[in-house]
């Protein structure tokens, strides 16, 4: 499961990198920035590996936004839900699948924090796999939309190898998406709750029926209820 952090920070990059030209940028300055991004691009892949977890992604974060000369967070910053209330609201067991992982953490750099907590289920025969995520982008709450392009989209579309769509699930939107992998169907599903909340299931072996089930299963009540936990100076 790729990480919300992940997503939402190439789309800032890129964002950024819009945003610096202009009609007035000569073609001499567009070789020269090419020229600086993929090197950076090539440093990037040959000398830092990927993070393996939150701690890792965040402290590259504050790389990149030292180098672009900024943050997101500023005024609007958020402190994030300690990852042991969210686990709170996801269950240890669902649908008839065990837990097989569970981990949680809290990480920060440069003003910018997030929680996330982990935690996979399968079933007894391993078939059923669901892998599901529950992040709070804290101060990066008022960028996500930047990384959840779904958001702004109207999609429903199947073929022979799947569908993908948006729709809304216990009022927030949501985005859908189910592939067929030989034997074996792979369904997605993302939440967004609170403009805050991200609820990410990938599911491997089980129809996006049961991904949904899964997800109704994490109090997303109450974690809409938390949308103002953390937040400075909410009018």
């Amino acid at each position: 499961m790729k990480s919300v952090i992940v997503i939402t920070l190439f789309a800032f990059i890129a964002c950024a990198g819009c945003a610096d030209a202009s009609d007035e940028h000569t073609e001499r300055d567009l070789s020269e920035r090419a020229e600086r991004d993929a090197a950076r691009e090539e440093r990037s892949r040959t000398d830092r590996e990927d993070p393996e977890n939150l701690g890792e992604a965040m402290q590259e974060l504050g790389k990149v936004l030292g180098e672009l000369g900024g943050t997101i967070g500023g005024e609007a910053a958020v402190t994030p839900v300690d990852f042991r209330e969210l686990r709170e609201l996801i269950p240890d067991r669902v649908r008839g699948m065990e837990q097989t992982a569970n981990s949680g953490e809290r990480a920060g750099a440069l003003g910018i924090k997030i929680s996330t907590v982990e935690r996979t289920f399968q079933s007894s025969d391993g078939e059923e796999e669901i892998a599901l995520k529950l992040t709070d982008l804290g101060s990066l709450k008022n960028a996500a939309t930047l990384g959840l392009n779904w958001l702004h989209l109207d999609v429903d579309r199947e073929d022979d190898n799947g569908f993908e769509r948006t729709r809304e699930f216990k009022g927030h939107p949501a985005h859908e998406t189910c592939t067929s992998a030989g034997d074996s169907d792979r369904c997605s599903m993302h939440v967004l709750v609170a403009e805050r909340f991200v609820l990410e299931l990938e599911g491997r072996g089980v129809d996006i029926d049961k991904l949904r089930d899964v997800a109704g299963d994490v109090d997303i009540k109450q974690l809409d209820k938390m949308r103002y936990d953390g937040v400075k100076d909410v009018d």
